[in-house]
Protein backbone atom coordinates (compact mmCIF):
# COMPACT_ATOMS: atom_id res chain seq x y z
CA UNK A 1 0.00 0.00 0.00
CA UNK A 2 2.82 2.53 1.13
CA UNK A 3 4.80 1.63 -2.34
CA UNK A 4 1.63 2.51 -4.10
CA UNK A 5 0.95 5.58 -2.52
CA UNK A 6 4.36 6.80 -3.18
CA UNK A 7 4.85 6.06 -6.27
CA UNK A 8 1.21 7.56 -7.74
CA UNK A 9 2.40 10.88 -5.63
CA UNK A 10 6.08 10.81 -7.18
CA UNK A 11 4.36 10.83 -10.33
CA UNK A 12 2.25 13.37 -9.91
CA UNK A 13 5.17 15.72 -9.05
CA UNK A 14 5.09 15.04 -4.97
CA UNK A 15 8.24 15.45 -3.37
CA UNK A 16 8.21 11.91 -1.29
CA UNK A 17 9.91 9.91 1.50
CA UNK A 18 8.96 6.87 3.30
CA UNK A 19 10.23 5.89 6.86
CA UNK A 20 10.58 2.09 7.00
CA UNK A 21 11.37 0.59 10.52
CA UNK A 22 12.77 -2.38 8.73
CA UNK A 23 16.47 -2.36 7.26
CA UNK A 24 14.74 -3.25 3.71
CA UNK A 25 11.81 -1.47 1.92
CA UNK A 26 8.44 -3.88 0.74
CA UNK A 27 7.18 -5.05 4.30
CA UNK A 28 5.06 -7.74 4.26
CA UNK A 29 6.42 -8.55 0.16
CA UNK A 30 10.09 -8.52 1.62
CA UNK A 31 9.52 -10.27 5.04
CA UNK A 32 5.97 -12.30 5.36
CA UNK A 33 5.52 -14.38 1.94
CA UNK A 34 7.41 -17.45 1.27
CA UNK A 35 10.55 -17.17 -1.64
CA UNK A 36 8.38 -20.23 -3.89
CA UNK A 37 5.37 -17.76 -4.10
CA UNK A 38 7.16 -14.51 -4.01
CA UNK A 39 11.09 -14.57 -5.51
CA UNK A 40 12.87 -11.34 -3.67
CA UNK A 41 13.91 -10.52 -7.41
CA UNK A 42 10.61 -9.49 -8.47
CA UNK A 43 10.32 -7.40 -5.12
CA UNK A 44 13.37 -5.73 -5.61
CA UNK A 45 12.23 -5.10 -9.05
CA UNK A 46 9.15 -2.98 -7.65
CA UNK A 47 10.89 -0.82 -5.22
CA UNK A 48 13.75 -0.32 -7.77
CA UNK A 49 10.85 1.43 -9.63
CA UNK A 50 9.47 3.37 -7.03
CA UNK A 51 12.85 4.74 -6.02
CA UNK A 52 13.55 5.89 -9.69
CA UNK A 53 10.58 7.64 -9.41
CA UNK A 54 12.49 10.39 -6.98
CA UNK A 55 11.20 8.50 -3.65
CA UNK A 56 13.29 8.80 -1.11
CA UNK A 57 13.57 5.92 1.28
CA UNK A 58 14.97 6.19 5.32
CA UNK A 59 15.30 2.96 6.99
CA UNK A 60 15.60 1.81 10.50
CA UNK A 61 13.70 4.38 11.55
CA UNK A 62 10.05 4.18 13.49
CA UNK A 63 7.90 6.96 13.25
CA UNK A 64 6.17 7.53 16.49
CA UNK A 65 9.35 6.79 18.27
CA UNK A 66 12.64 7.36 16.73
CA UNK A 67 11.06 10.26 15.06
CA UNK A 68 7.79 12.04 15.32
CA UNK A 69 5.19 13.23 13.38
CA UNK A 70 5.60 17.05 14.78
CA UNK A 71 9.34 16.40 13.83
CA UNK A 72 8.32 15.37 10.62
CA UNK A 73 6.10 18.30 10.25
CA UNK A 74 8.41 21.17 10.94
CA UNK A 75 10.78 18.90 8.54
CA UNK A 76 8.31 20.39 5.87
CA UNK A 77 6.46 17.77 5.43
CA UNK A 78 2.55 18.25 4.58
CA UNK A 79 0.82 14.99 4.90
CA UNK A 80 1.28 11.73 6.06
CA UNK A 81 0.38 8.14 4.80
CA UNK A 82 0.48 5.55 7.08
CA UNK A 83 1.06 1.90 5.46
CA UNK A 84 2.47 -0.25 8.47
CA UNK A 85 1.02 -3.70 7.93
CA UNK A 86 -0.02 -6.34 10.94
CA UNK A 87 3.20 -6.94 12.85
CA UNK A 88 2.04 -7.69 16.24
CA UNK A 89 1.11 -11.29 16.34
CA UNK A 90 -1.22 -13.00 18.06
CA UNK A 91 -0.69 -15.78 20.35
CA UNK A 92 -3.28 -17.17 22.92
CA UNK A 93 -2.74 -16.87 26.60
CA UNK A 94 -1.63 -20.88 27.34
CA UNK A 95 0.77 -22.05 29.90
CA UNK A 96 3.89 -22.57 27.76
CA UNK A 97 3.66 -19.96 25.18
CA UNK A 98 6.93 -17.82 26.03
CA UNK A 99 9.17 -21.14 26.08
CA UNK A 100 11.83 -21.31 23.90
CA UNK A 101 10.95 -22.70 20.35
CA UNK A 102 7.64 -21.32 20.35
CA UNK A 103 7.34 -18.65 18.13
CA UNK A 104 4.95 -16.68 15.35
CA UNK A 105 4.29 -16.98 11.53
CA UNK A 106 5.67 -13.50 10.76
CA UNK A 107 8.74 -14.17 13.09
CA UNK A 108 9.24 -17.50 11.62
CA UNK A 109 8.66 -16.81 7.73
CA UNK A 110 10.90 -13.38 8.15
CA UNK A 111 13.87 -15.45 9.56
CA UNK A 112 13.26 -18.05 6.97
CA UNK A 113 13.15 -15.67 4.31
CA UNK A 114 16.37 -13.75 4.86
CA UNK A 115 18.57 -16.93 5.99
CA UNK A 116 18.49 -17.75 1.70
CA UNK A 117 17.79 -21.46 2.90
CA UNK A 118 20.40 -21.76 5.53
CA UNK A 119 17.42 -21.39 8.24
CA UNK A 120 17.14 -24.53 10.95
CA UNK A 121 13.19 -24.66 11.64
CA UNK A 122 13.75 -27.71 14.07
CA UNK A 123 13.18 -31.53 13.57
CA UNK A 124 9.90 -31.70 14.58
CA UNK A 125 7.44 -28.93 13.86
CA UNK A 126 3.91 -28.10 14.95
CA UNK A 127 2.06 -25.47 12.96
CA UNK A 128 -1.08 -23.98 15.11
CA UNK A 129 -3.43 -22.45 12.38
CA UNK A 130 -5.63 -23.20 9.72
CA UNK A 131 -5.32 -19.99 6.86
CA UNK A 132 -2.85 -19.44 3.88
CA UNK A 133 0.32 -18.09 6.60
CA UNK A 134 0.03 -21.64 8.55
CA UNK A 135 0.44 -22.90 5.18
CA UNK A 136 3.27 -21.27 4.37
CA UNK A 137 4.87 -21.74 7.52
CA UNK A 138 4.20 -25.82 7.36
CA UNK A 139 5.59 -25.96 3.53
CA UNK A 140 8.60 -23.45 3.90
CA UNK A 141 9.18 -25.91 7.44
CA UNK A 142 8.78 -28.74 5.67
CA UNK A 143 11.17 -27.87 2.37
CA UNK A 144 13.95 -26.73 4.96
CA UNK A 145 13.67 -30.70 6.19
CA UNK A 146 11.73 -30.34 9.07
CA UNK A 147 9.11 -32.74 10.19
CA UNK A 148 5.76 -31.16 10.20
CA UNK A 149 2.01 -31.11 11.45
CA UNK A 150 -0.74 -28.88 11.09
CA UNK A 151 -3.04 -28.54 14.11
CA UNK A 152 -6.40 -26.26 13.22
CA UNK A 153 -9.22 -25.65 16.16
CA UNK A 154 -12.21 -25.81 13.55
CA UNK A 155 -13.09 -28.20 10.13
CA UNK A 156 -11.09 -28.13 6.95
CA UNK A 157 -14.10 -26.80 5.68
CA UNK A 158 -14.17 -23.91 7.81
CA UNK A 159 -10.05 -23.51 7.52
CA UNK A 160 -9.61 -19.64 5.90
CA UNK A 161 -6.89 -21.12 3.56
CA UNK A 162 -7.39 -21.71 -0.39
CA UNK A 163 -7.81 -24.57 -0.77
CA UNK A 164 -5.26 -25.11 -3.80
CA UNK A 165 -2.16 -23.95 -0.21
CA UNK A 166 -4.29 -26.89 1.62
CA UNK A 167 -3.50 -29.18 -1.38
CA UNK A 168 0.10 -28.18 -1.66
CA UNK A 169 0.71 -28.87 2.18
CA UNK A 170 -0.80 -32.29 1.57
CA UNK A 171 0.78 -32.93 -1.10
CA UNK A 172 3.80 -32.74 0.57
CA UNK A 173 3.04 -35.27 3.33
CA UNK A 174 2.40 -32.86 6.04
CA UNK A 175 -0.71 -33.96 7.83
CA UNK A 176 -3.42 -32.03 9.12
CA UNK A 177 -5.54 -32.66 12.37
CA UNK A 178 -8.67 -30.57 12.82
CA UNK A 179 -10.77 -29.87 15.60
CA UNK A 180 -8.23 -29.59 18.25
CA UNK A 181 -7.10 -26.62 20.23
CA UNK A 182 -3.82 -25.61 21.36
CA UNK A 183 -4.35 -26.39 25.19
CA UNK A 184 -0.74 -25.85 26.58
CA UNK A 185 3.53 -26.30 25.62
CA UNK A 186 5.11 -28.44 27.83
CA UNK A 187 9.06 -28.20 28.44
CA UNK A 188 12.04 -27.72 30.36
CA UNK A 189 13.20 -24.17 29.06
CA UNK A 190 12.31 -25.53 25.90
CA UNK A 191 9.18 -26.59 24.15
CA UNK A 192 9.25 -30.46 24.09
CA UNK A 193 5.55 -31.18 23.68
CA UNK A 194 2.43 -29.38 22.10
CA UNK A 195 -0.80 -30.24 23.78
CA UNK A 196 -4.40 -29.91 22.11
CA UNK A 197 -7.71 -30.24 23.50
CA UNK A 198 -10.75 -31.83 21.05
CA UNK A 199 -13.24 -29.81 20.30
CA UNK A 200 -15.72 -32.17 21.50
CA UNK A 201 -14.33 -31.57 25.16
CA UNK A 202 -13.01 -34.72 25.62
CA UNK A 203 -10.33 -35.68 23.81
CA UNK A 204 -6.45 -34.74 23.82
CA UNK A 205 -3.69 -34.82 21.67
CA UNK A 206 0.14 -34.62 22.76
CA UNK A 207 2.49 -34.17 20.22
CA UNK A 208 6.23 -34.03 20.43
CA UNK A 209 7.50 -30.65 18.97
CA UNK A 210 10.78 -28.37 18.80
CA UNK A 211 9.33 -25.84 17.22
CA UNK A 212 5.74 -24.75 17.62
CA UNK A 213 4.97 -21.55 15.32
CA UNK A 214 1.47 -20.21 15.93
CA UNK A 215 -0.19 -18.72 13.06
CA UNK A 216 -3.44 -17.71 13.98
CA UNK A 217 -3.68 -13.95 12.64
CA UNK A 218 -1.79 -11.14 12.73
CA UNK A 219 -2.83 -7.51 14.12
CA UNK A 220 -1.06 -4.00 13.99
CA UNK A 221 0.86 -2.51 16.51
CA UNK A 222 -0.16 0.35 18.65
CA UNK A 223 -0.34 3.39 15.96
CA UNK A 224 -1.75 5.72 18.29
CA UNK A 225 1.86 5.89 18.70
CA UNK A 226 2.45 7.81 15.58
CA UNK A 227 -0.67 9.86 15.43
CA UNK A 228 -3.90 10.11 16.82
CA UNK A 229 -5.85 8.46 14.60
CA UNK A 230 -9.64 6.31 15.65
CA UNK A 231 -8.91 2.98 16.05
CA UNK A 232 -11.35 0.07 15.67
CA UNK A 233 -11.75 -2.84 18.25
CA UNK A 234 -9.82 -5.19 15.77
CA UNK A 235 -6.60 -2.53 16.75
CA UNK A 236 -6.76 -1.29 12.87
CA UNK A 237 -7.14 2.44 12.03
CA UNK A 238 -10.39 3.41 11.29
CA UNK A 239 -10.14 5.33 7.89
CA UNK A 240 -12.67 5.31 4.60
CA UNK A 241 -12.29 3.96 1.67
CA UNK A 242 -10.50 6.62 -0.01
CA UNK A 243 -7.90 6.63 3.30
CA UNK A 244 -9.10 9.42 5.27
CA UNK A 245 -8.69 9.02 8.80
CA UNK A 246 -10.26 11.09 11.76
CA UNK A 247 -7.05 13.34 11.64
CA UNK A 248 -6.99 16.02 9.00
CA UNK A 249 -3.43 15.47 6.76
CA UNK A 250 -3.03 12.15 7.65
CA UNK A 251 -4.34 8.85 5.32
CA UNK A 252 -4.01 5.13 5.82
CA UNK A 253 -4.51 2.01 3.63
CA UNK A 254 -3.68 -1.30 3.27
CA UNK A 255 -3.42 -3.85 5.85
CA UNK A 256 -3.54 -2.13 8.62
CA UNK A 257 -6.78 -0.62 8.07
CA UNK A 258 -8.52 -4.19 6.26
CA UNK A 259 -7.23 -6.52 8.49
CA UNK A 260 -4.80 -8.38 6.15
CA UNK A 261 -6.14 -9.23 2.49
CA UNK A 262 -4.36 -8.99 -0.56
CA UNK A 263 -1.48 -7.62 -1.89
CA UNK A 264 -3.60 -6.24 -5.18
CA UNK A 265 -6.37 -5.01 -2.53
CA UNK A 266 -3.17 -3.19 -0.85
CA UNK A 267 -2.02 -1.36 -3.67
CA UNK A 268 -5.74 -0.65 -4.96
CA UNK A 269 -6.14 1.11 -1.70
CA UNK A 270 -2.75 3.04 -1.46
CA UNK A 271 -3.59 4.62 -4.99
CA UNK A 272 -6.64 5.59 -3.71
CA UNK A 273 -4.91 6.91 -0.81
CA UNK A 274 -2.33 8.57 -3.15
CA UNK A 275 -5.55 10.32 -4.84
CA UNK A 276 -7.13 11.46 -1.61
CA UNK A 277 -3.58 13.23 -0.60
CA UNK A 278 -3.45 15.19 -4.06
CA UNK A 279 -7.12 16.23 -3.41
CA UNK A 280 -6.45 17.29 0.07
CA UNK A 281 -3.31 19.38 -0.56
CA UNK A 282 -4.62 21.28 -3.67
CA UNK A 283 -7.54 22.15 -1.92
CA UNK A 284 -5.31 22.88 1.54
CA UNK A 285 -2.59 25.09 -0.46
CA UNK A 286 -1.58 23.80 -3.43
CA UNK A 287 1.54 22.33 -2.60
CA UNK A 288 2.93 20.29 -5.04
Amino acid sequence: ASLACAAKLAQAGYQVTIFEAAEKAGGVLTYGITPARLPQHVVDFDIKTVKDLGVKFVFGTKVGEDITIDELKKAGFKAFFIGAGLWSSKVPDIPGKDLKGVTSAIDFLKAARESKGAFDPGKTVVVIGGGDVAMDCATTAKLLGADVKIYYRRTLEEAPANMTEIQYATSLGIPITTNFAPKEILGKGKVEFAVFKGRDGVSEAKVAADTVIFAIGQAPEDMTKIAPVKITEKGTIAANAKGKTNVAGIFAAGDVVNGGKTVVEAVAAGKEAAAEIIAYLTKKEGVK
